[in-house]
């Protein structure tokens, strides 16, 4: 037999056919296939059609991101004490650690009573940027937290005028596709023991 020696020639349209079939999983049908297949991408920012929409966005923004706008901010603060103000760099990491300690806490003991409802959350996070303004003041590192400021602020606001708000989105399964609801719900449920 001579085929042990021979090439075989395939057509260019066998070979695509064959390899399209091979790389499907099995079970699948056309229709998951192009769900899979399909990926648009989206633009995150647009601007906004009047100035009350873009306040509006604004403060919905700062709602969903002030944590990241907070941390930019500290960050940039961060950067520009770091030649100068070794002790004012001090004080910033001790109030950014309590900071993050009070957040651990109601994340830990979500229904605490004292936590929740009588000591509000805003008021704590604005007592400590109080206590940490007054001391960047008293280690003379003013002139560092306006400059930071004044950098940062503008583009936090172009960034919140800016983000159109998209949360993702799904069908829900119970009404038959009737509704749309949102993937993460944004209320605080505690923990509980029961649900183990």
């Amino acid at each position: 037999m001579e085929n042990n020696n021979s090439l075989h020639n395939r057509s260019p349209s066998s070979s695509i056919s064959t390899m399209s079939h091979e790389n499907k999983p099995k079970g699948s049908t056309e229709e998951e296939e192009d769900l899979l297949c399909s990926f648009k991408f989206k633009w995150p920012f647009n601007i906004p059609p009047t100035p009350e929409a873009a306040t509006s966005r604004i403060i919905k923004n700062i709602r969903y991101f002030g944590m990241y706008y907070a941390q930019f901010m500290w960050v940039v603060l961060f950067i520009t004490l770091i030649p100068k103000r070794k002790v004012s760099l001090v004080y910033m990491v001790i109030m950014k650690e309590i900071t993050l300690m009070y957040i651990v806490l109601l994340r830990a003991i979500p229904n605490s009573v004292i936590l929740h409802k009588i000591l509000d959350k805003r008021i704590v996070f604005l007592l400590l940027t109080i206590i940490s303004v007054v001391e960047l003041i008293l280690t003379h590192a003013v002139i560092h937290l306006l400059a930071s400021l004044a950098g940062t602020i503008p583009l936090v606001l172009m960034h919140g005028a800016f983000w159109k708000e998209e949360r993702p989105i799904m069908k829900n399964e119970d009404t038959h596709g009737e509704e749309l609801v949102q993937l993460v719900d944004h209320k605080n449920e505690g923990y509980h023991l029961d649900s183990v």
